[in-house]
């Protein structure tokens, strides 16, 4: 077996699906956001009222596919990071997920661990003198800051109908650059990167 696919054998092995994992995000912040909706439409469409089990099975759903989503993010961070190599990260991996699931610090904290991640794999991919695995730090960054003053301020009336829309931009930016920094990874990973 030549090296290459050895490698690309362990990391499956491993578990570093890591396209699949993003996709994985991906699909769970699509139910997040989906459940209620769906819920609503249908029983809008029957022209009926929400009973109070209905409420309860949406408001349940939702939360867990809520935590789902936050609980896999913190997973799929941690692994990330460590398809960086130690000499070229910025964060520890473990460093890293604790600043994207604390509640609090995630606003701070994501601008360390998924702008600086996107940063970090752009410098991996030029030392395997690999450029054309190229993560947008401009995308990263910009789902930051969109995600942020879409949290904050789209909660206050009135002016939150201007700045909804905003964080809606920085979530959508948030899951394509999960999906193309987890491909990066893979390749990453398939060039004999080492797995730890």
């Amino acid at each position: 077996m030549p090296a290459t696919e050895h490698v690309i054998a362990s990391a499956a092995k491993a578990g570093f699906a890591l396209q699949a994992h993003g996709w994985t995000i991906v699909a769970l912040m699509a139910g997040t956001i989906l459940t209620p909706l769906f819920l609503i439409s249908i029983m809008t469409f029957l022209g009926r009222k929400l009973t109070d089990d209905l409420k309860f099975i949406m408001i349940a759903s939702t939360a867990a596919f809520g935590v789902s989503t936050y609980v896999v993010y913190g997973w799929w961070i941690l692994r990330m990071w460590r398809v960086v190599r130690d000499e070229l990260r910025t964060l520890s991996p473990t460093s890293a997920t604790v600043l994207s699931v604390i509640p609090i610090v995630h606003f701070v904290g994501m601008f360390f661990a998924y702008w600086g991640l996107a940063r970090c794999l752009n410098a991996e991919a030029r030392v395997r003198n690999a450029p054309h695995l190229r993560a947008s730090e401009g995308m990263a960054l910009a789902a930051c800051f969109c995600y942020i003053i879409g949290t904050i301020f789209g909660w206050i009336p009135f002016i939150g109908c201007v700045f909804s829309p905003v964080g809606l931009t920085g979530l959508l930016l948030w899951m394509i650059g999960i999906v193309k920094m987890s491909d990066i990874g893979d390749k990453l990973l398939a060039m004999n990167a080492p797995i730890r």
